[in-house]
């Protein structure tokens, strides 16, 4: 299966982007607190809404493949 740069780009916000404001988020303690929980916040919905897009574009990428039409 070969990934569009579009799945490419979520893949990376997913797996390299999200984790590091996470990591950022969790191990930063000299920041105010409300920065720390918003960094952190910010990484986990990175991770989840870059990971459903992917998701979304390999499931809409199958139907095509098949000959299928996709309804938004």
């Amino acid at each position: 299966m070969e990934l569009t740069p579009h799945q490419l780009v979520y893949l990376l916000h997913a797996l390299v982007v999200g984790p590091l404001l996470v990591y950022v988020g969790a191990c930063s303690k000299k920041c105010p607190n409300a920065v720390f929980l918003l960094v952190l916040a910010l990484g986990l919905g990175v991770i989840v809404y870059h990971s459903y897009l992917l998701v979304k574009s390999l499931k809409e990428g199958l139907f095509l493949a098949e000959g299928r039409k996709t309804t938004d």
